[in-house]
């Protein structure tokens, strides 16, 4: 359930935040070649405020589903998690949302001639983007929920690292096997289809320059598993040291770590596929027909515009206003906290 900003932009208090907590709960395309060949086609369903934001509004109740299907937690601390996901998702609403929109009209405005972007507005976007992820780094509520993470038990902590465990093999069971190249190829056929979606029908021309582009990049999917499985086993064993005068240290920095841990182990790859998919990207723009043009930037601008309609709204798990749990909205201002300030929640001890 929404309710309009403009009707109520008021924080609850304590009890009242407290009390809605607890009877409100509802809850790839490699590289940069994301800037524009994901964009076209996430327009096709996802455009209107009926259906994006029907998905958008339910992240924080899917957020406490996937926590708690790693792990069953206590009504305490489920209480204290919805703190900091409502935090996050509010800071997010209030402060990114508008950020993607300026960024889509940029790049609408510029693509809406043939040939007039060049490669410094890539570059742009391109930083535009990272941008934003840095700031979703910042912000991430694993950064702050460091006192929730202390309470959990033995018990709990094995329970996760169990469902981890067969999630890992699952993945493994149902991808392993599959070579590069049929890998490529379903990638190549999931743009075709999304594409399609959005009335943007790709010419054989530019399903090659993709595939091509595909086949050219260094894979780094086995190098990012053997990462992924190194850093989870590592958090499980930080996680069992609740005692240790260091936790607080050890999780934040092993937090840390899990953002850009490829890009710091392989620079010069990285680096290489980046540039690879920017110049892709500049090329494939080349290669839109007026139709196709004309479509894409049609549905790109009217979700700049769903976008600004959403940061808008209030989602009912309205935030703690305390800087303790995450990045907070003031007069309009999103800021990383890092005074507790009052406390709008009991604390778990």
């Amino acid at each position: 359930m929404i309710r309009s900003a403009a009707r109520d932009r008021s924080v609850p208090d304590a009890s009242r935040h407290a009390r809605r907590l607890q009877s409100r709960a509802r809850l790839s395309v490699p590289g940069w070649a994301a800037l524009l060949i994901c964009a076209l086609f996430l327009g096709a369903c996802t455009n209107s405020k009926f259906i994006v934001g029907a998905f958008y509004n339910r992240i924080d109740n899917q957020a406490l589903k996937a926590v708690n299907g790693w792990t069953d937690l206590t009504d305490a601390q489920n209480q204290e998690l919805r703190a900091y996901i409502g935090t996050v998702h509010t800071w997010h609403r209030r402060s990114q949302l508008p950020i993607y929109a300026d960024l889509i009209r940029d790049m609408t405005r510029t693509l809406s001639t043939y040939d007039q972007a060049t490669p410094a507005d890539f570059d742009r976007w391109i930083a535009g983007v990272r941008s934003s992820m840095e700031s979703i780094r910042v912000c991430h509520p694993a950064h702050y929920a460091l006192p929730l993470t202390r309470t959990l038990t033995p018990a709990q902590i094995d329970q996760a690292q169990t469902h981890w465990r067969k999630e890992r093999e699952a993945r493994r069971e149902r991808y392993g096997g599959r070579t590069r190249e049929q890998r490529i190829n379903q990638r190549v056929e999931n743009i075709t289809k999304w594409t399609g979606r959005l009335g943007l029908d790709l010419k054989d021309r530019q399903i090659a320059m993709i595939r091509e582009t595909m086949v050219e990049q260094s894979s780094l999917n086995r190098e990012m598993r053997e990462l992924s499985d190194q850093w989870y086993e590592h958090l499980f064993d930080i996680a069992r040291q609740t005692d240790a005068p260091d936790y607080d240290q050890k999780m934040s920095s092993h937090i840390t770590a899990w953002f850009g841990m490829t890009e710091r182990a392989y620079p010069e790859e990285w680096q290489r596929n980046r540039e690879l998919w920017r110049d892709f990207a500049i090329r494939f723009e080349k290669t839109l027909s007026k139709l196709q043009r004309r479509d894409a930037l049609r549905w790109l601008n009217q979700l700049a515009n769903t976008l600004d309609a959403m940061s808008l709204d209030t989602p009912d798990w309205l935030p703690a206003d305390d800087p303790a749990y995450g990045c907070v909205i003031r007069s309009g201002t999103a800021t990383a906290g890092t005074d507790a300030g009052d406390k709008a929640m009991p604390r778990l001890r």
